[in-house]
Formats: C-alpha cells, sequence, structure tokens
C-alpha cells in the first residue's frame, strides 16, 4: 500500500489525467497533473526525466485552454531538464522543442519558433532512422515559420522534401501528398513562380478529388484557388 506521495500514486493520477484529457474534461486533467508534478518533484528530485515528461503534458492541457503563456513556461522548463539531463542534442529533446516552438508561435514570437524547429529538425538529422510522417510534419511546421519570416526560398525547399517523405511513406496516391502539394503550390506562388505553382496546384487537386471526392472541401478549395490564378 503506498502513501499519497508516492511515485506509484503519480504515475496513476497522470495516467488519470491522460484519460481524462481524452474526454474533453482539461481543467481537471490539469488538477491531476499537478498533483502528480508536485509528487514527481519531491520522490525523483527537480531535475530528473520524469519530471520533464509531465511538465511537456501540462503544457500541453495549458495549450488546449488557450492559456500560451503558461504552456511556454512549462515547456521551457521540460526543455531545460532535458537539456542538463539527457545533453543538448539528444533526440528525446526534439518533441518537446516542436512542442515549445508552437507555443512561442502561438505568442507571436515567429523568429523564436523558427529557431526551436530548426534545432529540432537538426536533431533528427543527426539520427537519421526511416523517413516517416513525424519528420514531414516537422519539415511543414518548419516551412510554414519561414514563410512568416518571408523566406519563401527556404519555405519551399522544405515542403518539397517534406513531399518526397511522404510520397515514401503514404505512396504517391494518399491525400496527405496532395496536402503537400497544395503548401507547395502557395510556397511557389508566394514566390512568383507562377508556373510551377499552377502545376502543383492542378496536381494538387485532382489528387485530391481521387482521394477525398470533388466535393470535398479541400478539393473545392484547390478548385476555387486554380479558378482564381487562372484569371
Amino acid at each position: 500500500e503506498y502513501g499519497p506521495g508516492h511515485r506509484e500514486v503519480a504515475a496513476t493520477l497522470a495516467n488519470l489525467a491522460e484519460a481524462l484529457g481524452e474526454l474533453g474534461c482539461e481543467q481537471q486533467q490539469l488538477l491531476l497533473l499537478k498533483r502528480a508534478l508536485a509528487i514527481e518533484e519531491g520522490e525523483y528530485g527537480l531535475e530528473h526525466a520524469q519530471v520533464a515528461v509531465t511538465l511537456v503534458q501540462l503544457g500541453e492541457v495549458y495549450g488546449k485552454l488557450g492559456d500560451e503563456e503558461r504552456q511556454r513556461e512549462s515547456l521551457q522548463q521540460a526543455l531545460e531538464i532535458q537539456e542538463r539531463a539527457l545533453g543538448p542534442e539528444h533526440r528525446d529533446l526534439a518533441p518537446t522543442l516542436c512542442a515549445l516552438a508552437h507555443a512561442y508561435g502561438a505568442l507571436g514570437a515567429v523568429a523564436v519558433r523558427c529557431d526551436l524547429l530548426s534545432r529540432a529538425l537538426a536533431i533528427q538529422d543527426r539520427e537519421p532512422g526511416p523517413a516517416h510522417g513525424e519528420l514531414a510534419s516537422l519539415l511543414e511546421s518548419l516551412s510554414s515559420a519561414y514563410g512568416d519570416l518571408g523566406d519563401t526560398c527556404r519555405r519551399r525547399e522544405l515542403l518539397e522534401r517534406a513531399l518526397e517523405i511522404k510520397k515514401r511513406t503514404y505512396g504517391p496516391e494518399h491525400h496527405e501528398v496532395a496536402t503537400t502539394l497544395f503548401g507547395l503550390a502557395l510556397a511557389l506562388y508566394a514566390g512568383r513562380e507562377h508556373r510551377g505553382a499552377l502545376e502543383a496546384l492542378e496536381e494538387a487537386r485532382e489528387l485530391l478529388v481521387r482521394t477525398r471526392g470533388a466535393e470535398h472541401r479541400d478539393a473545392s478549395r484547390a478548385s476555387r484557388l486554380l479558378e482564381d490564378w487562372r484569371a
């Protein structure tokens, strides 16, 4: 039998918090995670990797509740713990870097968002595994950050890389490929490469029609945009 401050109680609280989160009960989830965090800090110490895990979970909940500043604070604290415990280039830092980048983006700090995502990508590139959708998602997030900074060339390069990964991961006839093609078309258009943009958008629309159906909102949006660009 465990006392109220035992690490097994913290683990149970975290599991219950996850279940409540799946039910959309974020406030209750937040309270349980705070209780779990307090126990873990007492049991493991403030610098333990498990404390960082719970801080990341707290950050995610704060994000769902629209509290971007507390989201950023929790994730920043988690990252600093992971850096000291694991080293600044450990692969486990990449998800935390991505989450923190999202928090900074929500606060309007686009340059910081870009730096954090670039660091996450560098970590993944140093420890290459099989190309997968998670890496493609990171590339697309980073391309969006560069787009916000006005770097259309880097935006396009990252999307082209994401596109190749998605083709290998999902196959060329998947709607995820169409989504990235659509983003690439927008990037090309922003860079005044109108011919390439039209070709990418046409390919995206045709693929969306085949995979989603002509009435799907993404296919309809691509069709409308194609008409505008041709006008």
